[in-house]
């Protein structure tokens, strides 16, 4: 277990990113009587608030499944693994830049490691962009 997971426990339901905390979303809205939650990211959570009225929430998004499909939050899915996908590739060059070595300088360890790194940005969830 490496510290960016004690950094980032939770994983949100929606979007599937990892994150340091999230928000208990009322799959019926409270105000509509509901009482069942669902812990999502502040993000997922904001944008769901931002796009629908609790109305719509209550009749037609009561699950994740609905939520999903919805085609204004399929796309926010989109962009948010657009933005996760080039957040890494910038902390992976930023990693690169203050571990920077001579490629042919480079032990056996950090020719592993660089492998490790690529594979790493490849297994991305990219399936929803």
């Amino acid at each position: 277990k490496s510290a960016a997971d004690d950094d980032y426990p939770y994983e949100c339901p929606l979007c599937t990113r990892k994150v340091p905390r999230t928000s208990a979303h009322h799959l019926k809205p409270k105000s509509r009587g509901g009482s069942e939650t669902l812990n999502i990211c502040l993000d997922c959570h904001g944008m769901i608030h931002a796009l629908f009225p609790n109305k719509q929430l209550e009749r037609q998004l009561s699950s994740v499944e609905e939520l999903k499909s919805h085609p204004e939050f399929a796309r926010y899915l989109t962009w948010i693994a657009a933005e996760t996908q080039n957040d890494a590739i910038e902390q992976l060059d930023q990693k690169r830049l203050e571990d920077a070595v001579d490629p042919g300088d480079r032990t056996e360890a950090a020719r592993t490691q660089h492998i490790q790194d690529i594979q790493q940005l490849r297994s991305l969830n990219l399936d929803r962009l």
